[in-house]
C-alpha cells in the first residue's frame, strides 16, 4: 500500500535544472588521434591520388544475407576482386575484418 501511496501523491513543484544534478568536466580535452604513440598509424584521407594502387573493402548484411567483398584497382583498372557469402549468425563487423584480411593477403 505504501508504494500506491507515494505514486498517488503529487509532485511538488520542484524544477530540476541539469546544473544541479551533473556538472560539466573542466580541464584539457584529447583526442586520442592527435597524441599517437611511435608504434601507433594514423590514415588520413589523402584526396584523389592518380596513378596509385586503390584497395577497396566491404563487408554487408542485406535482406539477402551477409558477405564479404574487395577489389584492387590499378590505374583505373580492376586487378583483382573477391567476394564471399557468409552465414546469416556472422556479423557485419566478422563480414569487414574477413574482407579486410583477404585483401592484404
Amino acid at each position: 500500500m505504501t508504494v500506491l501511496y507515494r505514486l498517488r501523491r503529487q509532485i511538488n513543484d520542484i524544477i530540476i535544472q541539469p546544473d544541479d544534478l551533473e556538472r560539466r568536466k573542466v580541464g584539457w580535452s584529447r583526442h586520442p588521434s592527435n597524441y599517437l604513440t611511435q608504434e601507433q598509424l594514423r590514415l588520413e584521407d589523402g584526396g584523389n591520388a592518380d596513378n596509385h594502387i586503390r584497395l577497396f573493402t566491404d563487408g554487408s548484411k542485406t535482406p539477402n544475407g551477409m558477405g564479404a567483398a574487395f577489389y584492387v584497382m590499378e590505374d583505373g583498372v580492376i586487378t583483382h576482386r573477391w567476394s564471399t557469402k557468409l552465414r546469416d549468425e556472422n556479423t557485419v563487423f566478422q563480414a569487414e575484418i574477413l574482407a579486410l584480411k583477404e585483401a592484404i593477403q
